[in-house]
């Protein structure tokens, strides 16, 4: 089996090293400045630990990379391709099963996004050889997990990729970048385009604190949808003394003398660790350097009988440098969250923030990054109650499963006694709308709003409706034709209790209660309106949707929302919210209750909603931020923007941005949202709509288990 060493190519296009880093002034700094940044120490002693291979023969390394907190091998041998998984003591904890690779398969990534699952990248040549090097059809993305077994989401990018070895990228959103000649694609995990960029030279690609980067020659740039001019990027001036480029926390680099990583700030190599350092000594024959994290390093060498052998490097300091600060005074903030540790957005503002408070240190935990998937979240939700807590917490409203007043810091207690802070600034309404019990406990970052949108003609000028008038309307449509229809009936229905479910309860005696005709009509509108018959899982026959569903995420959004229909229309919140427009939430933000430095968490929490900071935010998911600014100024600054780079026959004009503002006025209130019961529903309601329980009997199941739940929670 051939191995691509697509890393390799860093070190032919960079010449192998980099000593200078002149910064472009047009370049996209937002995006420049959190990328290019690498976090190390200056190492005075390392732990060399050689690695055993006793289970395997005649074995040759393909790859390396962490896996959690352990090592991930992926080797060839006599028996197969293998993954060994390692401790970083250096034990042997697990030998996979032979896995499903072929010998023509060559491997052009590996990744593990998790402890329980290793990712692979892999290709195939075709028999022709093109005018531009091989043609490789199709990359298929493998996931196994640790015993070797090949998972069900692995998937294939099906395009004839024109190229000697494309050079493929994981980030930690789950998309997927191909380099291949002059262009970079982007890719969804499901194997579906994102876009392409065409540079116009070929690039070679790799990643850098979990960013997508290309390079060409003395250029490097971050991967954008909207930056394709590598003019823009930094420019290297090229030495040939170093080799084994590497980009795990930043840019390291090694050769003969040791292990370097990049300052950008100072723009020059600093020495990190010498092989003297360790037991292999500068005499050893070094074929490949692992920068696995910017303190654990693999190093592949020849062994005195020509066989591979793969040696772990634990090094130690005494003293920091560079760019994390020498100073005992500092401040650390933590800020935590699922799945944020590559949101650009976050990572600007930390940035910028210590820049201007050199006094304090921001570290993201990311728990999706140290448990992956549903255990990330739930041990998120319990260290928040314990000492374990972060000091700011960075969620969308689908993260967490807590009692807020045990959790977070009423914001109103320090909203109402900082001058420096303005609700005037603000969507006011929408923050407000997120109180609980008097209590503020949230900012929304960014926001966007669903809406209906309607023709006069059908649903006349109204501004609000209930899920029966709804379903009147429907009524008076002609055959063929339905208001809308989407979703499966027993989604729609969880939906809809789970953000409404206070409307049931008794006043009188603070119990649920189902036995109510809104009841009824809430499960005849999610049979309705779905386009799947869960009874006969068979999809319904298609109709003519009369109404459009938009989420208007910002001023372009809103402006393609009002031009869609061709008639004069109404704009109306879904009968689920009884027509009232609602803000849905992207990001949000609490201070912990526990936290020991509250005053500097409100600041920072607080620069996070500046004008400065909210400007930046952007749709487009590249950015890791998706929505309007809470920041009033912020959005008037981005429409500022828009309209004058706006062309004599765009719909952006002054009238329209006006419109907008106007309409955004009117939402005060925000979408709720209860993951337990949404649980709930989910597991209950489709025994009513695969007939196999009825009204009645599934309301009896739902106050039971609800009533319940709210009865813990003291609700």
């Amino acid at each position: 089996m051939n191995k691509c060493y697509h890393r390799a190519v860093i070190v032919i296009l960079l010449v192998t090293s980099i000593l200078l880093f002149c910064v472009s002034c047009t370049f996209n700094q937002t995006l420049a400045d959190n990328v290019f940044h690498t976090d190390y120490n200056v190492f005075s002693s390392a732990d060399s630990i050689e690695l055993d291979f006793s289970p395997l023969s005649g074995i040759e390394i393909l790859d390396a990379a962490l896996s959690g907190d352990d090592i991930v091998v992926l080797t060839s041998s006599t028996t197969g391709f293998n993954f060994l998984f390692y401790s970083q003591k250096g034990e042997l904890l697990r030998t996979s099963e032979s896995i499903s690779l072929a010998d023509d398969d060559l491997v052009f990534e590996i990744y593990s996004p998790n402890e329980n699952t290793v990712c692979l990248a892999t290709g195939k040549y075709a028999i022709i050889e093109t005018q531009d090097g091989y043609l490789f059809h199709d990359i298929e993305l493998r996931s196994f997990d640790r015993n070797g077994s090949l998972q069900s989401d692995s998937v294939t990018i099906e395009r004839d990729f024109e190229a000697n070895e494309p050079g493929v990228a994981f980030t930690k959103d789950g998309n997927i970048y191909v380099a291949c000649d002059t262009k970079v694609y982007c890719y969804r995990r499901d194997g579906s385009l994102v876009y392409e960029n065409d540079y116009g030279v070929d690039v070679d690609l790799f990643l850098m604190n979990n960013r997508p980067v290309i390079s060409s020659y003395k250029k490097i740039l971050p991967v954008a949808q909207w930056q394709t001019n590598l003019g823009d990027g930094y420019e290297v001036e090229p030495l040939s003394s170093l080799t084994n480029v590497s980009n795990v926390n930043g840019l390291f680099l090694a050769n003969s003398a040791g292990v370097f990583a990049f300052d950008f700030s100072r723009r020059e190599s600093v020495k990190i660790m010498s092989w003297n350092d360790t037991n292999l000594g500068s005499s050893t024959e070094v074929i490949r350097t692992y920068i696995l994290s910017n303190s654990v390093f693999l190093v592949q060498s020849l062994s005195s009988d020509g066989s591979d052998k793969l040696t772990i490097i634990l090094p130690s300091t005494e003293s920091s440098a560079g760019e994390v600060s020498e100073s005992s005074n500092i401040t650390e903030i933590t800020i935590a969250g699922f799945g944020i540790s590559d949101h650009s957005y976050l990572s600007y503002v930390i940035q910028t923030y210590c820049d201007k408070h050199p006094d304090v240190s921001i570290q993201i935990r990311d728990y999706l990054d140290e448990y992956g998937g549903e255990r990330g979240k739930s041990q998120m939700s319990i260290d928040i109650l314990t000492d374990d807590a972060a000091d700011i917490y960075y969620y969308t409203p689908y993260d967490f499963e807590i009692d807020d007043r045990l959790a977070f810091v009423d914001l109103k207690t320090i909203t109402s006694t900082d001058p420096t802070f303005s609700k005037n600034d603000f969507y006011w309404d929408i923050v407000e709308s997120t109180e609980k019990d008097g209590q503020l406990f949230r900012f929304p970052l960014c926001f966007s709003v669903a809406a209906t949108i309607g023709p006069k003609s059908i649903i006349g000028d109204i501004s609000a409706w209930t899920l029966s008038e709804y379903m009147n309307y429907d009524d008076s449509l002609p055959s063929g034709s339905i208001l809308y229809s989407g979703g499966r009936p027993s989604e729609i229905f969880s939906d809809y209790l789970s953000s409404n479910y206070r409307a049931f309860i008794d006043p009188q005696t603070g119990t649920i209660d189902f036995s109510t005709s809104l009841f009824t009509d809430a499960l005849d509108y999610a049979e309705r309106f779905s386009f799947y018959d869960e009874k006969t899982r068979e999809q319904k026959i298609s109709e003519v949707n009369c109404l459009i569903h938009a989420n208007i995420y910002d001023f372009p959004s809103y402006v393609d929302a009002i031009t869609t229909m061709h008639e004069p229309f109404t704009i109306i919140g879904y009968p689920e919210n009884n027509g009232v427009l609602k803000a849905n939430p992207n990001m949000l933000l609490s201070l912990s209750s526990t936290t020991k430095n509250q005053d500097i968490a409100w600041d920072i929490l607080k620069f996070c909603l500046s004008e400065e900071m909210q400007v930046m935010t952007d749709p487009n998911s590249e950015s890791g931020i998706y929505g309007i600014p809470l920041n009033r100024n912020a959005l008037q600054v981005q429409m500022d923007g828009l309209l004058e780079r706006a062309s004599e026959d765009s719909l952006l004009t002054e009238s329209n941005s006006q419109d907008f503002l106007l309409w955004l006025d009117d939402i005060s209130a925000t979408t709720s949202f209860d993951k337990s019961i949404w649980t709930i529903v989910q597991e209950e309601a489709p025994a009513y709509f695969t007939g196999q329980k009825s009204a009645e009997e599934l309301a009896a199941v739902l106050e039971n288990r609800i009533g319940l739940l709210l009865a813990e929670r003291g609700d």
